[in-house]
């Protein structure tokens, strides 16, 4: 050993550094506490960029042109002709929006009830009238028409069931859809108690256009309400 080495070992590298409390978090183990969650976006903020993205914009653009309106009165207009049941604040961007993809998507009018958009107790409905689904039918690619067939009970002389059938070019079978006189009673509104073949037949054709071409989203939670509820407003 040379005269100028030190005996001991050389001391580690960070040494004489004060160390961190004891309490410092190094990660969140299964005990500790998760963090608190931030603040919810103000809803005026959360619509605001709903509309600015590119999508939420063209489809904007697409309904306001159909409807002949400068994009920045869509929404006043659609607040004129879409409205909340009693009590209810009005409808807000974001619920606007659910009925404008589909002015945009399939040209249905709000002016003439194709398209319907409301808020109730139960929350928020998108309606499409029978003359939407209609619309939706003939720009639906391959439509080929439909037809219907109804079944009489031999005995009670009562109709217990209506099937729809919807043919399209592209496919080698039609979409079917029967529809239960029993079972559409238990949720049937005033106006199917009034006349209870149209409305099934009604209920029928919505439900196998939904098969035949999905639409998504909430729209038609309550479709087969929509003459019912026209009637009742009027």
């Amino acid at each position: 050993m040379k005269a100028n080495e030190s005996a001991t070992a050389p001391a580690p590298l960070g040494a004489g550094l004060p160390l961190p409390p004891a309490t410092a978090p190094v990660g969140r183990g299964s005990h500790d506490p998760a963090p608190a969650p931030g603040p919810s976006p103000p809803e005026g903020l959360l619509d605001a960029a709903i509309q600015n993205t590119a999508r939420s914009l063209s489809i904007r653009n697409t309904a306001a042109e159909f409807l002949g309106v400068a994009p920045d009165k869509l929404f006043k207009l659609l607040r004129v002709v879409w409205k909340p049941s009693k009590d209810q604040p009005e409808l807000t961007d974001q619920e606007l929006f659910s009925g404008i993809s589909l002015i945009a998507r399939y040209g249905l009018d709000p002016i003439t009830k194709e398209v319907y958009v409301t808020r109730g107790t139960k929350g928020l409905m998108t309606i499409i009238g029978i003359d939407g689904f209609i619309k939706i039918l003939d720009r639906t690619e391959g439509y080929d028409g439909f037809d219907q067939e109804l079944f009489w009970n031999p005995v009670t002389r009562e109709l217990e069931w209506v099937e729809t059938r919807i043919y399209s070019t592209r496919r080698s079978r039609p979409t079917v859809y029967r529809a239960f006189a029993t079972e559409y009673s238990k949720i049937s509104g005033l106006v199917a108690k009034q006349i209870p073949w149209h409305m099934l037949r009604l209920f029928s054709l919505r439900h196998a256009t939904r098969l035949f071409t999905p639409i998504g989203g909430t729209a038609m939670i309550l479709a087969w309400l929509w003459a019912g509820w026209i009637f009742l407003r009027q």
